[in-house]
């Protein structure tokens, strides 16, 4: 009898074992953040798991027995087509596919199918599925920030490097042919190539940074120059990081290189300009000292003195007194106007009281009848009213370029127009004299037009030189004004 229920009772545990065994199954698939289901050859859902629909936020009754089309969006129902024959076809399919969530958000899945024939009345499909929204949306952002550097490297003139320290091997990203000026591929180098061509004064600097780094001070960032092979010169600007393994030892340095030689030789530029308006500033100021002192200062006391000898010398009748007051007068007239002269020079104070165009006539005026040349002046649409940097600038432009052109053109005839236009007011000032050959002028170190020309850029104008040997000049100005003005004929 016991050998009778022995079995029976060990059949039952294997039953009870086996029960456990699928209820486990079920719960780890019902239960998967993998989509896990069952469809036939047309793409119906037989079967799905749970966690699987509802992180799409559906329920299951909102898929069983529904077509795979509905989860996609129309642009990739053709890939169900395509998916579906190669599963009749060739029995499996995989791939990357698009399925939209319930609120129409699109997951991105990396699936594997397989098509089961046997012991089945009815064919149909298994199919795995793991979410890679994520990977995916990294990668693309990847590609996009490599694409974002790769155009900032090519615009900037940059390129990436990596030196390995043991090796002396430097690998180097392809923007470096270009920027260093060497031919055929240039990626693969040793470090003592390329130090060999780095400026004498600046090769130990360089070196001693990059290799005297350390776990605490892992970065460097510096500026330095290199010939190029044809032996123009690089001004280069460069940052670098290292990697320390445990012991301290640096194993890698990576960092960007830019070519910096515009903007060097710009920095270079502006110092030769800035020292030569430094010595502008000097030589008007010693100008201004020396007609204060050796003029103005002499001509008073000269005044003075005259005065003392009027008090001392007897006058016999008021018509001789009235005589020397009136000589006394007239000096002092004289030296009055030669101040407001100076002044001039140093302050339009006229440009504090009346508009641009009524000062340019009376700067136009006073230049013609001091150097005995004709100079016209007309306006026509002048916005106002214009801003105080505006009118300096455009004023100090008239007051130069006059000088100018009294002083060299060897012409006897000028012509200063003031015009408004939308937007912007223009400035025309022109000579029928020998003329000059701009370039060669701006090249020779001409205050008088790199004056112009940085005065013009401070309210964003825009300045043109037109002139030739003997064919006359002009130079021709517009800066842009606010909407907020009104024009006046």
């Amino acid at each position: 009898m016991d050998n009778l229920i022995r079995p029976l009772i060990i059949s039952g545990i294997e039953v009870t074992a086996l029960n456990d065994n699928d209820d486990l199954y079920r719960d780890l698939v019902e239960n998967s953040r993998d989509l896990i289901c069952t469809h036939d050859l047309n793409g119906v859902v037989l079967t799905v798991n749970f966690a699987a629909a509802r992180s799409l936020g559906y329920e299951l009754d909102e898929l069983i027995n529904h077509s795979l089309r509905e989860l996609l969006s129309p642009k990739v129902h053709r890939e169900l087509d395509i998916y579906l024959t190669d599963l009749r076809e060739k029995r499996s399919a995989s791939g990357i596919i698009e399925l939209l969530t319930k609120s129409g958000e699109i997951r991105i899945w990396e699936y594997s199918s397989t098509l089961r024939t046997i012991g089945v009345q009815v064919p149909f499909v298994r199919a795995m599925a793991h979410e890679i929204t994520s990977i995916m949306n990294s990668q693309k952002a990847l590609r996009e920030s490599e694409e974002r550097l790769r155009i900032a490297a090519e615009v900037g003139r940059m390129y990436a490097w990596e030196w390995n320290p043991i090796t002396d091997a430097v690998l180097r990203s392809a923007e470096c042919e270009d920027i260093l000026g060497v031919s055929g591929p240039a990626g693969e180098s040793i470090a003592k190539d390329y130090f060999a061509l780095i400026h004498p004064e600046d090769r130990a600097t360089l070196w001693n940074m990059a290799t005297s780094l350390t776990p605490k001070a892992p970065s460097y960032r510096t500026e330095y120059r290199r010939f190029r092979p044809e032996g123009g010169m690089l001004w280069l600007g460069e940052s670098g990081h290292a990697t320390f393994d445990e012991k301290g030892e640096m194993v890698r340095l990576v960092g960007m290189t830019a070519d910096i030689t515009e903007r060097k030789n710009a920095e270079e530029e502006l110092a030769k300009i800035a020292g030569r308006l430094i010595h502008a500033q000097e030589e008007e100021r010693t100008k201004v000292a020396w007609e204060l002192h050796e003029d103005v200062c002499q001509r008073l006391s000269l005044l003075g003195f005259e005065l003392d000898n009027l008090e001392a010398t007897p006058l016999k009748s008021r018509a001789e007194i009235r005589k020397r007051t009136n000589k006394l007068r007239k000096h002092l007239l004289e030296i009055l106007g030669d101040l407001r002269d100076l002044s001039q020079e140093l302050h339009p104070q006229i440009l504090d009281l009346l508009p641009l165009s009524v000062a340019l006539r009376s700067l136009c005026k006073e230049f013609g009848e001091l150097h005995n040349v004709k100079i016209d002046f007309t306006e026509k649409n002048v916005p106002s009213p214009l801003s105080k940097e505006i009118s300096i600038c455009l004023f100090r432009i008239v007051q130069e370029a006059l000088r100018n052109g009294i002083r060299h053109s060897e012409a006897g005839k000028f012509q200063v127009q003031l015009s408004g236009f939308a937007g912007a007011v223009q400035l025309s000032i022109s000579d029928a004299g020998v003329g000059f050959e701009p370039k060669s002028a701006m090249s020779s170190g001409g205050l008088g037009l790199i004056s112009m020309r940085e005065r013009i850029a401070l309210v964003k104008g825009s300045i043109e030189i037109r002139s030739k040997p003997q064919g006359g000049t002009e130079i021709l100005c517009s800066v842009p004004v606010g909407s907020k003005t009104t024009q006046h004929t």
